[in-house]
């Protein structure tokens, strides 16, 4: 498809799934504060520019693809979505320190390679479900944390990013 405009969906109180990925989408992503019971939102692969605005009024949203944009600005905070078990916004021009992840104990997933996001990775300890991380391609700094908490992690990206100190032992994951 061309797609060039996602606005008309925007105000559709029904809309759970919307999925426009591969398209030429240009411009701003919309926050869509109508759509109460959208739980995915794919845009990935297209020509979006501008920040990731806050999905604040979105409470069932539980995947949320940006990856492949131009895309800049920090990433908000999701802590009022508390359904959300995947983010994935790699390959963007992100920037800033990652948000607090600590009301999103269903996140599985986190997915934020290749972006230009700086600071320490933030505590994962409430999210007891993630099984991947990847930050990968990144400025990230400071020292790699145990994910002791996090018994079901199985893929942790972190190369090409600034990180000192020694690697901790993760014996307690199945990494």
């Amino acid at each position: 498809n061309k797609f060039t405009s996602i606005s008309s969906f925007s105000s559709n109180v029904n809309l759970q799934k919307l999925s426009v990925s591969h398209n030429s989408l240009t411009g701003e992503i919309p926050s869509f504060p109508h759509n109460p019971n959208l739980q995915r939102l794919s845009l990935d692969n297209n020509f979006l520019s501008g920040t990731i605005p806050s999905f604040f009024s979105n409470h069932n949203l539980q995947k949320l693809y940006l990856t492949n944009n131009n895309i800049s600005g920090p990433i908000p905070s999701f802590s009022n979505n508390h359904k959300v078990y995947e983010l994935n916004f790699a390959n963007n021009s992100l920037s800033g320190q990652l948000p607090s992840f600590a009301n999103l104990t269903k996140l599985k997933f986190i997915y934020f390679y290749g972006n230009q996001i700086e600071g320490i990775i933030p505590d994962f300890t409430n999210c007891t479900t993630l099984q991947t991380i990847s930050l990968d391609d990144n400025n990230i700094s400071g020292t790699i944390p145990s994910f002791e908490s996090n018994p079901n992690l199985r893929f942790l990206y972190l190369n090409i990013n600034n990180f000192s100190g020694e690697i901790p032992n993760f014996s307690h994951n199945n990494l």
